[in-house]
């Protein structure tokens, strides 16, 4: 009966815990995730999350990042109360520092409830309260020998819109200040515990120009869709790190001229070779058919100053960008200038990118080793409060203490009532105990909070 009692009191708290965050959706339209070196030990995570401003719950203040090692940190708005893409979607950025205390691999990641509704390659459309995931790889280490790391940041917002049958493209606009190289790949998108989201599927004609990092579909269907990209970092030929992006694109028909870009074949090829201090020099031209206004916008990742002499007139737009290299530009990455074109109706602007990579011939000399990531640090699964994962066990369980770990405690009891192991004084929220020692047996886990007692059967296998 106490068994049953406890379990009653686990199924209430969890219809209360999943009523009240039902309560509080954020509908989230995407999101990106980097990070920076501060020095030692020391790092800035950077959060850029985009909301439905419709739901009042969606706009936050603060924002919670997992940092790979048990513990979180909790990172504030910097871009006041947020920055209107338009009047239907709310960009906000977080950022905020966390110090580790060893050295290691860290999967840092954020998980927040809920994607927004009706995107259809998302478990048919039932995607309100699925979760939206992200990580990146952070390399620590103490060894001043060893390379540091930052990840490539997202400096472009990436397009919401696309009009259905006409292709789309976007870019997310790359910067990394390290000089690494980056190469792209189109991944499913995740929810808990970094799983694939229930019945997720990408569309047909949907990818990524592993170079430019460009993703277009190439014949849209109307309705909303959802896609992630991960970004690799290469140093030296070696992976030192990745981040990843995740957004939300609505495909429409409400234009009321289908907006059809033509570019201009030469532009197409877009890849350049030059050497170190020669000026690179290229022009670009589109036109649009219909009956809208074109504008444009240029950006490029060589961290330098790049002149742009766009020409523009209602339906077309020719460009000639030039920049003068320097000897330090030699490197084995390619450099990316991105070309928006887009186009407002409606208050939906429907955009379109192209890149063109622009080689500069040498290569960086690293002197530092670059560390092996391919050895991530086991990242605690998501818990509810007071439950524990998984029951059934070879080397151990995870539990989630509640937000007061330190008053939580934990005693193991064999069928008979004997008390096998008891745990107290927690600093962590979600922790690992290892069992490995226990004999194959079933054991009953009782866990006080307070004056709340938890109870839950587990099996060491």
């Amino acid at each position: 009966m106490i068994l049953s009692a406890n379990l009653k009191y686990l199924l209430f708290g969890f219809c209360l815990f999943t009523f009240s965050f039902s309560l509080k959706a954020d509908h989230y339209l995407g999101a990106s995730i980097s990070y920076k070196s501060l020095g030692g030990f020391t790092y800035e995570y950077t959060v850029i999350a985009f909301t439905a401003t419709d739901h009042p719950q969606s706009d936050k203040d603060m924002l919670t990042v997992f940092c790979g090692d048990g513990n979180s940190v909790v990172l504030p708005r910097v871009n006041g109360s947020g920055t209107k893409v338009n009047t239907a979607i709310l960009k906000s950025i977080y950022k905020g520092q966390y110090t580790y205390t060893s050295e290691g691999n860290f999967q840092v990641f954020i998980s927040e409830n809920f994607r927004q509704g009706s995107i259809l390659n998302i478990n048919a459309g039932n995607s309100a309260f699925t979760n939206i995931y992200l990580a990146a790889i952070v390399p620590v280490y103490a060894s001043l020998s060893v390379c540091v790391n930052n990840s490539a940041e997202y400096q472009l917002t990436p397009i919401f819109y696309a009009y259905q049958g006409v292709e789309y493209s976007t870019s997310f606009g790359l910067y990394d200040a390290d000089g690494d190289s980056l190469s792209y790949e189109l991944i499913n998108c995740r929810g808990v515990n970094g799983l694939a989201v229930e019945n997720y599927f990408i569309p047909t004609g949907v990818s990524v120009n592993s170079l430019t990092g460009i993703l277009t579909w190439t014949n849209p269907l109307k309705g909303r869709y959802a896609f992630s990209v991960k970004v690799n970092e290469f140093r030296k030929g070696k992976k030192i790190g990745e981040s990843s992006i995740d957004f939300v694109l609505y495909v429409s028909t409400e234009f009321t001229t289908a907006p059809i870009f033509s570019l201009d074949p030469q532009f197409v090829a877009g890849q350049h070779t030059i050497n170190p201090a020669d000026v690179l020099k290229y022009g670009s031209s589109i036109s649009l058919a219909g009956t809208h206004t074109i504008t444009y916008s240029t950006w490029n990742n060589t961290g330098a100053s790049v002149s742009s002499n766009p020409v523009l007139s209602s339906s077309s737009v020719s460009d000639t960008l030039e920049w003068t290299t320097l000897l330090s530009d030699g490197r084995a990455a390619p450099y990316t200038f991105v070309h928006r074109f887009s186009i407002t109706e409606g208050g939906k602007q429907y955009q379109k990118d192209f890149a063109a990579l622009v080689y500069v011939t040498g290569n960086q000399v690293v002197t530092c080793t670059v560390p092996d990531i391919s050895n991530v640090e086991k990242v605690p699964p998501e818990l509810f409060d007071y439950t524990v994962s998984p029951t059934a066990f070879i080397d151990g369980v995870y539990v989630n203490t509640g937000s007061s770990p330190a008053t939580f405690k934990i005693f193991i009891y064999d069928v008979q009532g004997k008390e096998m192991e008891a745990f107290s004084n927690f600093t962590q929220q979600t922790l690992f105990l290892d069992l490995s020692h226990l004999s194959s047996a079933v054991y009953l886990m009782v866990m006080w909070k307070a004056d709340k007692k938890f109870v839950t059967r587990i099996v060491k296998l």
